[in-house]
């Protein structure tokens, strides 16, 4: 033992301080690798928690963006309503006329073939197959309550009856000259002048020069309206659409006609076949004249 050990504390043996100093150093250094160490660790985990949290958050975006995307290719855009039109639309709205339900009409094994003498005419020929659609060949088109007058002709012109009840799309006339100029509007013609009188057809072909065809001497053609009645007293009694002509003779649908299906009602649009021009009658007058669009 050093005897001087007691005597002063500082007065280690050169041995003891290298001893003491070695461990100080690795107590030092073994300090600074720990918080190196903890430094580290802490960094690591945070760069791992934030590495993790923008995977699942990458992930996610990812997945929403797909689901979105799946989710937008499968859903088909609204349907919007179809405009309708109801019974107290104003006049410059009218709606198309809607086909009361038929009455169920057989008809015949042949259907009578119609000629269109005239086939310069596409407008002639439009109107044709615009008539013929409603005959009792086709869609049988028959008016609302036989023996009513209600129909959809008459509704499109704003032309009934008032204190007839009539379904909905419908009002009560006798509408023979309301179907024709019904046909001529659809297919582009100004039926202005032209009114629910069968004679106003005349009147409308006087006004339009080269329309109007009086007497026998004209050969009908396809598109052109016929009137019965007399032209002294300026009646007239029924107008139909000329559908066919050959031979002299005259091929008609028009509407409000036909054979009678109730208390004397004709009610229907009806193909007339092929008549003779010159022996042909309604309500007992001839025909006066022929009118072209």
């Amino acid at each position: 033992m050093n005897p001087n050990f007691g005597k002063d504390p500082n007065s280690f043996p050169i041995r003891n301080k290298r001893f003491f100093l070695t461990r100080l150093l690795l107590s030092i250094l073994f300090i600074i690798l720990s918080i190196t160490l903890i430094l580290r660790l802490s960094t690591s985990t945070t760069s791992s928690i934030k590495r993790q949290t923008f995977i699942k958050t990458t992930t996610t975006s990812k997945t929403l963006k797909h689901a979105n995307t799946s989710t937008s290719g499968s859903i088909s855009q609204p349907t919007l309503p179809s405009s309708t039109t109801s019974a107290t639309s104003p006049p410059e709205t009218k709606p198309l006329p809607t086909l009361a339900t038929p009455l169920t009409i057989t008809a015949p094994a042949t259907t009578p073939t119609t000629v269109l003498q005239n086939d310069s005419s596409s407008l002639g020929n439009s109107i044709a197959s615009l008539a013929s659609s409603f005959d009792q060949y086709h869609s049988a088109f028959i008016e609302a309550n036989p023996g009513s007058g209600c129909n959809p002709f008459s509704y499109y012109f704003r032309r009934g009856d008032p204190s007839v009840s009539c379904p909905p799309g419908m009002e009560a006339n006798y509408w023979c000259a309301d179907f024709a100029e019904w046909i001529w509007v659809e297919n582009g013609v100004n039926g202005e002048g032209i009114n629910d009188a069968a004679i106003s057809f005349i009147s409308w072909g006087e006004d339009h020069p080269g329309s109007l065809h009086l007497g026998t001497s004209y050969t009908p053609q396809v598109g052109d309206a016929v009137v019965w009645g007399d032209i002294a007293t300026f009646i007239g009694t029924h107008v139909g659409i000329i559908v066919g002509s050959q031979d002299g003779q005259i091929e008609v649908v028009s509407g409000n006609a036909g054979p009678a299906i109730y208390s004397g009602s004709v009610a229907r649009v009806w193909n007339s076949g092929y008549i003779d021009p010159s022996t042909s009658v309604a309500d007992g007058y001839p025909i006066i004249g022929y009118v072209t669009p």
